[in-house]
């Protein structure tokens, strides 16, 4: 049997699937954000769980893919019972908790099988990875973060620079409308005079010649070239969308110095799988931004027909078929 955790509007997912079919890989069991879960039996040998109402004994589970999302439990229908809000609220914190220790225990166990991604590494530190990069020989922007007004004025004043979150985006939903973040050009002349405020990062702006997307499968790597920098709202960031002028993408192959150092540094990341963007400069260079483990992974695929989702399901027919799934 194939698990594999996704979200339910993952249609990378899907297409994976289709071609699991299409090899006749038809024990596959797709766990989504919103899937009805139990616990019917945990015990120091054995695991079996309930998903919409059927068991899922892990003894039977012979590959496992973590696309991205989480296993998650219906809280309320525990709570309901409870009148009293404030004591709802905590027993709910409580149960929240437990419910995460759970179900930590549940991907250890699933990450012992033959497995593609890791929940455990999908939420990573981008700071960190930069310091990784260059451990492993690749270019990083210079950067720093302060929430002192004149170190970042004096790092705007030394060199171009662009502005972006520590972390990843959140965009903020509001009543008539929401705002999203991006990567975005800024000056001295712009920062606000108060200090101290919040820590925020200030990253040397790459005069680029185009934009990387390289998304890595174990030691397969599939780039596409990007050309948003003729675009005066892609040039910092090509994810500010022009609908009316959409960017060129191509295929692309890094020099394979690089490509071994991406691949030494998904390695010491502790990635099997992720998506890595780069800059190469107008000087020649290229320049490592940041990897995310579940991004999307379709763009690449159509733009350079790539058809990853046919190689990730090959991937797993061909475990399955050592396993007699």
């Amino acid at each position: 049997m194939v698990l594999i955790i996704s979200e339910q509007n993952d249609f990378f997912t899907s297409r994976v699937m289709q071609w699991l079919d299409y090899y006749d890989v038809t024990k596959v069991v797709r766990v989504n954000e919103n899937t009805e879960i139990g616990i019917e039996y945990i015990s120091e040998k054995n695991i079996t769980l309930n998903i919409n109402g059927q068991p899922l004994n892990f003894d039977e589970i012979s590959y496992y893919w973590y696309r991205r999302g989480n296993l998650n439990l219906l809280l309320d229908y525990f709570l309901d019972k409870l009148s009293n809000r404030q004591l709802k609220s905590q027993v709910k914190r409580f149960l929240q908790y437990e419910w995460q220790k759970l179900s930590e225990y549940l991907y250890y166990q699933l990450n012992k099988k033959p497995s593609l991604g890791n929940y455990g590494k999908s939420a990573t530190n981008k700071l960190i990875n930069l310091d990784i990069a260059q451990l492993c020989g690749l270019k990083v922007p210079k950067f720093v973060i302060s929430n002192k007004h004149n170190v970042a004025k004096d790092f705007i004043s030394r060199t171009d620079s662009i502005t972006k979150p520590i972390g990843e985006v959140l965009p903020i939903y509001l009543k008539n409308g929401h705002y999203k973040m991006l990567t975005s050009g800024v000056s001295a002349d712009k920062l606000l005079d108060d200090n101290p405020a919040f820590p925020s990062q200030y990253q040397q702006k790459i005069l680029k010649a185009y934009e990387i997307r390289t998304f890595i499968v174990h030691d397969e790597l599939y780039s596409m070239a990007i050309y948003s920098q003729c675009n005066n709202k892609t040039c910092i960031d090509y994810r500010n969308y022009d609908f009316t002028h959409m960017n060129r993408m191509v295929p692309y192959k890094l020099p394979i110095s690089i490509q071994k150092q991406l691949i030494s540094f998904m390695g010491e990341v502790g990635l099997d799988t992720g998506s890595i963007d780069l800059i190469k400069s107008i000087d020649g260079d290229y320049y490592f931004l940041e990897v995310n483990p579940a991004g999307n992974i379709e763009m690449v695929s159509d733009s350079c027909n790539y058809n990853i989702e046919k190689r990730i399901a090959e991937i797993i027919r061909d475990e399955c078929e050592k396993k007699d799934c």
